[in-house]
């Protein structure tokens, strides 16, 4: 049985080996098969100098096998700056040692192929996080709404939304989606009314609602009808 490696020690070795987040970017941008190379070698030389503070005595072809099976999962929240992210993976991975002599030792150039297209997908569901992030910091500031609030809108919990805000859990597709539609929505609604003055004006009652306010609609996920609603009636009243 190994010695149990703590994540703060994961961290110190991924950046002895690697170097920081930005120093790798740079070494892999632009992506080339030579980098990337060096990047897989000193990987594996990281596995090693973890091996030898768990007390584990692994062959090199299992070494290899497990930096195959580990760099995507961790390469790609490390270039991010998800440190802790990675090295949580990387503290885990004596499950992945036990399986490690049924794994090929996959072609390199193979493995460089996967890496671009998960890089790519990384880095995609970093930018629609920070877009999904920024809606939500709108609707916090402009409509001086709770995340509570706004899981109400989207009809998931309030910690869902803490989650997504914190960057602790990817916002799924449909939710982004969503976002998306109630970002324009309250684009329309900043474009009508003073943005110091909105949250004040979704909170009077007002007829075109049927006397309920505006933001008892907009909690109920219909902030797109209360700007068709308000855009009309600004229209009729100029």
């Amino acid at each position: 049985m190994g010695t149990a490696v703590g994540v703060r020690e994961v961290k110190e070795v991924i950046r002895r080996y690697l170097g920081s987040p930005e120093e790798l970017k740079r070494q892999l941008d632009p992506p080339s098969y030579e980098g990337f190379h060096q990047v897989l070698d000193r990987f594996e030389q990281s596995i090693e100098e973890l091996n030898r503070r768990k007390g584990i005595s692994l062959s090199p072809i299992l070494v290899a096998a497990t930096a195959v099976r580990l760099i995507l999962d961790v390469l790609v929240p490390y270039m991010q700056g998800r440190t802790d992210e990675a090295a949580r993976i990387f503290a885990d991975y004596d499950l992945i040692f036990k399986a490690a002599e049924r794994i090929p030792l996959a072609d390199r150039e193979k493995l460089f192929r996967a890496f671009l297209v998960a890089g790519a997908a990384g880095a995609t569901e970093a930018l629609q996080g920070e877009r999904g992030r920024g809606i939500l910091t709108r609707l916090a500031g402009t409509l001086k709404l709770s995340l509570d609030d706004i899981g109400r809108m989207l009809n998931v919990s309030g910690e869902t939304v803490r989650r997504w805000a914190r960057g602790t859990v990817a916002m799924p597709d449909d939710q982004l989606a969503a976002l998306d539609l109630i970002g324009q929505a309250l684009g329309r609604l900043e474009a009508m009314f003073l943005p110091d003055r909105l949250a004040h004006v979704v909170r009077r009652r007002a007829e075109v609602f049927g006397g309920e306010r505006a933001l008892d609609w907009i909690l109920r996920g219909r902030i797109k009808d209360v700007a068709d609603r308000y855009e009309v009636l600004l229209r009729y009243q100029a």
